[in-house]
């Protein structure tokens, strides 16, 4: 008998322990050409090549091995199973190697009281991502606990435009519209600063000057006078409220 069988007859005549050798040496091979391809794939990136074009079917994966995320073997082993792989991802490539080899994982599965030694060909899919996450494989104690974490709900998030009219003073966010007053008010408070500065013996004030034009300056003046405190006090409660002290 022939090293490689091609013909059905053949097939067919075939012992089984020599086909399996066959497709033993098969699987290796595919291994091996999915290495190479991964070291190509990052020589060209690292010469600035676009594979964007590429990162379709198994040649998805290719990055992944070019990198050590993934293991030739486990990418031929569970190529059908696009979660598997995510999960393993990250996982010791020696690890990878072994459980795409066939060896059994300890998995807990709902309503079971102990946990079954199983290959990964035979873990359900809802029970992959218990087993293998971030890198590592659950002992039984830490999968029964994230099977009694309740999964949480993510909130939509919602945006929303901001418009200011500096005629009327007023902020539009969404279909909420806010006086600016009352916005900066609420920010000096969330702040945690008082307006005024309380001045003692071990805390001395210190004054910081900056240089504004005559229009500025009349401007300030007038809205200090408009809120009943001093220039000072304005520019201080101005700065609190950008939450910048």
């Amino acid at each position: 008998m022939s090293d490689l069988v091609t013909k059905s007859s053949d097939l067919a005549s075939a012992q089984t322990s020599e086909l399996r050798s066959e497709l033993a040496r098969g699987l290796t091979l595919t291994a091996q050409v999915l290495t190479r391809l991964g070291a190509i794939w990052m020589e060209l990136e690292r010469r600035g090549e676009d594979l964007a074009d590429l990162r379709t079917g198994l040649a998805r994966t290719l990055p992944l091995i070019a990198t050590g995320r993934l293991a030739a073997e486990a990418v031929v082993s569970f190529a059908g199973r696009p979660l598997v792989l995510r999960c393993l991802e990250g996982l010791p490539l020696d690890e990878q190697r072994r459980l795409a080899d066939g060896a059994p994982i300890p998995v807990y599965l709902p309503g079971e009281d102990a946990p079954q030694s199983l290959p990964i060909a035979r873990i359900p899919s809802a029970a992959i991502g218990r087993v293998l996450c971030d890198g590592t494989i659950r002992t039984p104690a830490e999968q029964r606990i994230a099977m009694r974490r309740p999964k949480k709900k993510e909130k939509p998030l919602r945006r929303y435009n901001v418009t200011v009219d500096r005629e009327s003073q007023m902020i539009t966010v969404g279909h909420a519209t806010v006086a600016v007053s009352a916005v900066l008010a609420a920010l000096t408070e969330a702040a945690g600063g008082a307006v005024e500065v309380v001045e003692s013996s071990d805390r001395p004030a210190r004054t910081i000057a900056t240089k504004v034009t005559d229009d500025e300056k009349e401007r300030i003046k007038a809205a200090a006078l408009a809120h009943g405190i001093t220039e000072g006090e304005l520019v201080r409660r101005a700065v609190f409220a950008m939450w910048l002290i």
